[in-house]
Order: C-alpha cells, then sequence, then structure tokens
C-alpha cells in the first residue's frame, strides 16, 4: 500500500481538527511549488531556507511545524493557544 500524499494527509488533518473544534478551524492544502509568495511571505521565507522538511503547518498564517506531525499535535497547540475543543 502507498503511502498517503501530503494533500491526502491534509484532508485527514482537516477532519481530526474540525471533529474536536468545529468550524473553529479551517485546514487547507497549498503546493508550496505554486504559492503565490506575496499572499504566504512567512511560510515562503521558511522555505528559502531549504532545510525545511514539508509539509509546513501555519495557525494564523505563521509558520508553526515542519515535517510529518499529527491532528493530534497541531490540535494541542490550538488548545494552548486559546481554541477550545466542541463537546462530543
Amino acid at each position: 500500500m502507498s503511502q498517503p500524499t501530503q494533500e491526502e494527509q491534509t484532508i485527514q488533518m482537516r477532519a481530526e481538527l474540525q471533529e474536536r473544534f468545529g468550524e473553529a478551524v479551517t485546514v487547507e492544502y497549498l503546493d508550496v511549488y505554486t504559492l503565490d509568495a506575496n499572499q504566504h511571505p512567512d511560510t515562503m521565507r521558511v522555505l528559502a531556507r531549504g532545510d525545511i522538511p514539508l509539509p509546513i503547518i501555519s495557525i494564523d498564517g505563521k509558520p508553526r511545524f515542519a515535517g510529518g506531525v499529527s491532528g493530534q499535535v497541531v490540535g494541542d497547540a490550538l488548545e494552548k493557544m486559546g481554541l477550545v475543543a466542541v463537546a462530543s
């Protein structure tokens, strides 16, 4: 079985985070090879370093994680920033 693509991983993370936080969270996949540098300057600065593993995960437009990070880790970071999980 092949590994999921980064886009497929993004879809899975979106489902996990929206289940945990509801509509308070949006998750989108951006192809770093087609990014508009003017729309994502912080991400472009990180990419320019050349030694950062993909994917880059940003929160509120600021790069926070690089490489394989689980939805749980991102969700925990969101809670530390004050986002409240919805009751399940």
